[in-house]
C-alpha cells in the first residue's frame, strides 16, 4: 500500500502486496483502492477475483508529489540494527485521502492527528516558569539535527523530566529517530515543522518572545514573491531588541539562529534548513522555495548569521567613534 506505481515493474509486487489480503478476505466484498495507476495492468489482473466489489484509482503521478512523501513521511528507523527506514503510515493515508477529495496536495502536510501536543513536552523543558536544560538539549538537536545518545528501554515516571531521559522521551514521541548506531537525528520536515512550532510555543507561553504573527506572516510572503527580504528581518531584530526578556536566553550565535528558523517557518513558503551544506560549506539558515506547493514563490535564501556579542559591540563602537574624532594630521 506504499507503493506509488509508474510502471508494470512496480505494479506487478504492488499486486503480489495485495494477494494475501484477498485470499484471507476471499469470503467478504471488498473495495480495493489502487494509488498509482501508471497502465492498469496490475489493476487489470484484479479483476479476476470474484470477491472485489468496487476498484478505485487514485493516479498520483507528479513526481513532485512523492517528493513531498518522501521528504515529509519518511526516514523512520525504530532499531540501531535496522537497515532500512520507515514511512509513516497515518500520513500516508491523510496524505491519499486529501488527494482523493481535493485532486491535489492538502493545504496542511501534517495530520492534526499526528500532531504531538505542546502541553506533553512543557513539563519537561519549563520548571518554575523557567526554560531547563531539557530545552537546551532541544536546540542542540534542531542546530546539528543529530544528537548523540542511548534511547532508554524504560524509566520511572517520576524521572520523566531528567535531561539523560529527555532524549528518550523524544524517541517514544517520533520526534527523533535513529541515524547511526549511537546518534539520532531529526527524521523529516513534518518532525521538523512540529519542533519549531514547540519552540514558538514555548516563548510564548513564558513571554519570552511574541512578535506580531500577522504581521511577520505578511513579510514573509513579501520576502517569499517580491524578494523584499529586509523589511522582514528588520522586523525581527527590531522585536529582538524591544522584547528585553528574550536577551536571557541568547548566549550566542546558535540561539539567534534557532529563533529565526522558528519565525521563518511559520508559513509554508520555504522549508526551512539549518546549516545546510552548499559548495562545500554550510549555511547558517537556508530558504528553501516550496516549490512543489506553489509554483508562484520566486526566491529563496542563504542567510549567514554573525553574532557580536554586546562587550565586543561596544568596544567597535569606541574604536569606531574614536577614529572618526581624530584630525588627520601632516
Amino acid at each position: 500500500m506504499y507503493q506509488f506505481c509508474k510502471s508494470w515493474y512496480y505494479e506487478y509486487h504492488f499486486f503480489e502486496y495485495l494477494v494475501p489480503t484477498l485470499f484471507f478476505e476471499k469470503d467478504k466484498k471488498l473495495n480495493v483502492l489502487v494509488i498509482g495507476g501508471g497502465d492498469l495492468i496490475g489493476t487489470s489482473m484484479l479483476l479476476k477475483y470474484a470477491n472485489i466489489k468496487n476498484i478505485e484509482v487514485i493516479d498520483i503521478d507528479e513526481r513532485s508529489y512523492l517528493d513531498i512523501v518522501q521528504k515529509w513521511y519518511n526516514n523512520y528507523k525504530f532499531s540501531p540494527d535496522a537497515t532500512q527506514y520507515l514511512y509513516n503510515p497515518d500520513m500516508i493515508f491523510y496524505f491519499i485521502s486529501q488527494y482523493r477529495f481535493y485532486q491535489h496536495i492538502p493545504e496542511e502536510l501534517i495530520d492534526h492527528n499526528v500532531r504531538t501536543d505542546y502541553r506533553k513536552l512543557r513539563h519537561l523543558v519549563v520548571i518554575d516558569r523557567q526554560l531547563n536544560g531539557n530545552f537546551s538539549i532541544l536546540q542542540e538537536i534542531m542546530d546539528k539535527g543529530v544528537i548523540e545518545g542511548k534511547v532508554e528501554d524504560s524509566f520511572p515516571l517520576e524521572s520523566l523530566a531528567e535531561e539523560e531521559n529527555f532524549i528518550s522521551h523524544l524517541f517514544y514521541l517520533g520526534l527523533v529517530s535513529y541515524a547511526e548506531q549511537n546518534s539520532l537525528n531529526i527524521p523529516n520536515q513534518t518532525v521538523w515543522k512540529l519542533l519549531f512550532g514547540h519552540i514558538r510555543d514555548a516563548y510564548k507561553d513564558l513571554d519570552i518572545f511574541k512578535p506580531g504573527i500577522w504581521k511577520l506572516q505578511k513579510l514573509i510572503r513579501d520576502m517569499a514573491y517580491q524578494g523584499q527580504w529586509k523589511p522582514c528581518l528588520e522586523f525581527l531584530a527590531n522585536e529582538l531588541k524591544n522584547q528585553t526578556t528574550i536577551r536571557d536566553y541568547i548566549t550566542g550565535e546558535h540561539s539567534i539562529k534557532l529563533l529565526l528558523a522558528a519565525y521563518l517557518n511559520i508559513l509554508d513558503v520555504f522549508i526551512v534548513h539549518t546549516e545546510k551544506e552548499a559548495n562545500k560549506g554550510f549555511a547558517d539558515i537556508y530558504l528553501e522555495p516550496f516549490w512543489e506547493k506553489n509554483k508562484e514563490i520566486r526566491y529563496g535564501y542563504l542567510i549567514e548569521l554573525k553574532y557580536i556579542p554586546r562587550s565586543e559591540k561596544d568596544k567597535q563602537r569606541f574604536t569606531i567613534s574614536k577614529t572618526r574624532g581624530s584630525k588627520k594630521t601632516t
